[in-house]
């Protein structure tokens, strides 16, 4: 038997020695953050290197990257993207697929930089906790819904 128990002390310190090397060969910059890497570049052929870079590192440390995982997408200020435009990503052969919409730490990025799905996904909850709320009180409250969400989101 072999690795670190689970829930240890020392597993995250070990984990973080273990891939502290993992960018020292990549030509683009790069963000690590316990086990989720993210790979950024103007240029879409630097991070397809560095994605194959990355393939050797994990076969050489016999790690496997899941491809299922991954996504990639491409910000961009125009709210048009021309498809053939669209980069393509593999990772050990496998295609890392494109999305408009991306979560990043709570934080929802769109490709065209709005954070309109950022803002919408709070409200929704909001809803959905207000509806509960409805629920368990049997008689809507007397505060129109605008006013309570207002309210929730004043300083």
């Amino acid at each position: 038997m072999s690795g670190v128990p689970q829930g240890s002390v020392l597993g995250p310190l070990l984990f973080l020695l273990y891939i502290n090397d993992i960018g020292d060969n990549f030509k683009s910059n790069y963000l690590l953050y316990a086990d989720d890497l993210k790979i950024f570049s103007h240029l879409s052929s630097g991070v397809q290197d560095d994605l194959d870079v990355l393939s050797n590192w994990c076969h050489t440390w016999q790690l496997d990257v899941a491809p299922n995982k991954c996504e990639h997408i491409s910000f961009r200020f125009s709210k048009r993207l021309v498809p053939s435009s669209k980069p393509t990503f593999t990772i050990s052969s496998t295609v890392v697929p494109y999305t408009d919409k991306i979560r990043d730490l709570g934080v929802h990025f769109q490709s065209n930089l709005s954070f309109d799905n950022h803002i919408e996904s709070p409200v929704l909850n909001c809803h959905k906790r207000i509806n509960i709320i409805f629920n368990v009180c049997g008689t809507p409250l007397s505060i129109p819904l605008s006013g309570v969400l207002q309210y929730a989101s004043a300083p």
